[in-house]
């Protein structure tokens, strides 16, 4: 709860040095420059959603048909300014960390094998490189006061943009032979590789 001061008249009010601190983003597009959602909002949660995307309390998440599934999560890890987003990709052919098939949806970064910077998601679909981001580290967009939202503006479009195509950018196959070549033979990995190429023995040429 933020700290307060105390008034001769027995009034509290919010000390100014600490109002940045409580305009948290209760959604992934809320600005952090107001105390209530605006239609600011509509900056990361209004063109995802028009892809499909839906809300998920302060994330958003997508599954396709294909069974990709992929989210925009808030990484920072106490939830004050300034907040950092991620994207995380994987796909229902995955166990999750409990062993459950289909995996129930996580907002455990660790548990996606594809994680990237929002504002490049285009990086995902041309020539993509798997890279070992284990356990909490990864790679983030962290919003800037000045600018921040010119970046929710950005990465709304850019995410809603990139989206769709993500099926047959990021398949099985290649992310297994990706996975293979560029990890760390980590835990998780060699179950992501296990998974993928289960899925695709089981899946019809």
């Amino acid at each position: 709860m933020a700290q307060r001061l105390r008034l001769d008249s027995d009034r509290s009010v919010v000390h100014p040095r600490l109002m940045r601190q409580m305009r948290l983003l209760p959604e992934v597009g809320c600005s952090p420059r107001t105390s209530r959602c605006s239609s600011r909002s509509t900056y990361v949660t209004g063109p995802c959603v028009a892809v499909g995307f839906e809300r998920w309390g302060k994330s958003l998440r997508w599954q396709h048909e294909s069974g990709l599934r992929a989210a925009v999560l808030r990484t920072d890890r106490r939830y004050t300014w300034p907040f950092e987003l991620t994207l995380v990709v994987g796909h229902t052919c995955l166990r999750d960390f409990e062993d459950r098939l289909p995996p129930h949806w996580s907002r455990g970064v660790p548990e996606y094998p594809v994680k990237a910077r929002p504002s490049q998601a285009t990086r995902l679909l041309v020539d993509f490189r798997y890279q070992p981001w284990n356990n909490w580290h990864c790679p983030r967009d962290q919003m800037a006061d000045a600018i921040v939202e010119q970046q929710l503006e950005a990465i709304g479009q850019e995410v809603a943009r990139c989206a769709p195509l993500l099926p047959k950018a990021l398949t099985p196959g290649l992310l297994a032979e990706q996975i293979r070549n560029h990890g760390e033979n980590a835990w998780c990995e060699r179950r992501w590789i296990e998974d993928y190429l289960a899925f695709e023995a089981h899946t019809p040429a």
